[in-house]
């Protein structure tokens, strides 16, 4: 289960950059923004907001 979340981490990663290089290309922004190097902190807080909230509802059930 964590090898698939890890898996699906990168892949979020990798296109998220695909992604924000080619809206740079299309918009004709400067490429050296801050877009590109804020996407692993996006997806360390998706990714701890997913984790957090599976242990959340774990413990609920476990109480019940």
């Amino acid at each position: 289960m964590i090898e698939c979340l890890i898996a699906v981490i990168v892949l979020l990663y990798i296109a998220g950059a695909i992604l924000m290089s080619c809206f740079i290309k299309v918009s004709g922004a400067e490429p050296g923004g801050l877009e590109i190097p804020f996407w692993p902190v996006t997806v360390f807080i998706a990714f701890f907001d997913a984790t957090a909230g599976q242990i959340n509802r774990a413990i609920k059930e476990r109480k019940k």
